[in-house]
């Protein structure tokens, strides 16, 4: 009886480190993807600072499948204008470029 409480004690210990292992992996990128997003946005609102004349504000970001990264936001001063850009980023995080961006039209008090 002794013998199977000690192996079934090993046995939760071991599932448990695991988990632990585990969890502690999945943070750590979550981390790193929240370093990028950072670095991501910083660009963004620099692109259009340059190229639209807005100050932008990104409150969210989605990580693509295919190696990009979109952030979402909206003109400051503005949340009913929205906007969004496509980040192209390497495999080792290095942000490549902005490939695409979308801008809500200006909308008037009345509509």
């Amino acid at each position: 009886m002794k013998i199977k409480k000690k192996l079934w004690i090993t046995i939760g210990i071991v599932v448990l480190a695991f988990i632990i292992l585990i969890a502690g992996v999945y943070l750590k990128h979550k981390q790193g993807e929240r370093e990028i997003a950072d670095r991501a946005a910083k660009k963004v609102k620099v692109f259009f600072k340059e190229k639209r004349n807005l100050d932008v504000v990104i409150t969210d970001y989605e990580v693509s499948p295919m190696g990009g990264m979109d952030l979402f936001g909206h003109v400051k001063g503005d949340k009913k204008r929205n906007i969004d850009a496509l980040v192209d980023i390497t495999d080792n995080g290095k942000i490549i470029t902005i490939s695409s961006y979308g801008l809500d039209p200006k909308k008037d008090d009345n509509d």
